[in-house]
């Protein structure tokens, strides 16, 4: 049994947050690749599922395919989540866990995609810590207990010229995910309209 404020040490900051320094002549990184080798430009009448993945709900008329991955990343199995608008891939969403991720090294397999998000697209530009007080005064067989609890939240964000890239651990009574959001940033604010649509409707 240990206390949970080590955490911090071995984990990221002791700030809530933090941006990347930006230097003279600063650019963010130019991504060479499109997220995930998908064609983000074209117009999809049929979406074949990406390597490593096999349908499992959704289409492109609904304007969301969900599909499941057939090979681990990272030693965590996999989900791809992509989003629509007017047939163009809009947002997907890439969820590594529940199984390979646990209360033992969840940690560690979220450190390990953001360092190979920063490979792929430089530097973050913005870590958040969100932690609730309470934290520091339970006590807790692993590090990993209050993400579980939803009393820790680590988000990062990426910044290219033609997306916006945030990762994130969360976990709930099920077990812990990575979650890696790209976003189209010239698509952001029809999907953030969708979103508006979506809640009006349902009241």
């Amino acid at each position: 049994m240990r206390k949970i404020i080590p955490l911090l040490c071995f984990c990221f900051l002791p700030a809530t947050a933090r941006t990347a320094p930006l230097g003279p002549g600063w650019e963010p990184a130019i991504v060479q690749t499109a997220p995930l080798s998908l064609n983000w430009e074209k117009e999809y009448t049929i979406f074949e599922p990406p390597s490593g993945f096999k349908y499992y709900m959704g289409d492109i008329d609904w304007g969301e395919l969900v599909f499941i991955g057939t090979e681990d990343l990272l030693g965590a199995e996999t989900e791809l989540q992509l989003f629509f608008i007017k047939k163009r891939i809009a947002k997907v969403i890439l969820i590594l866990g529940t199984e390979g991720i646990d209360t033992y090294n969840c940690i560690s397999k979220y450190k390990a995609v953001v360092k190979w998000l920063n490979k792929k697209y430089g530097q973050f530009q913005h870590e958040q810590l969100e932690k609730d007080p309470l934290v520091d005064e339970l006590i807790h067989v692993s590090v990993c207990e209050p993400v579980r609890l939803g009393m820790l939240h680590i988000k990062n964000t990426w910044r290219s010229r033609n997306f916006m890239i945030y990762s994130s651990l969360v976990g709930d009574e099920d077990g812990f995910y990575v979650e890696i959001e790209y976003v189209a940033r010239h698509l952001r604010k029809s999907l953030k309209q969708i979103n508006k649509d979506k809640i009006l409707k349902s009241l």
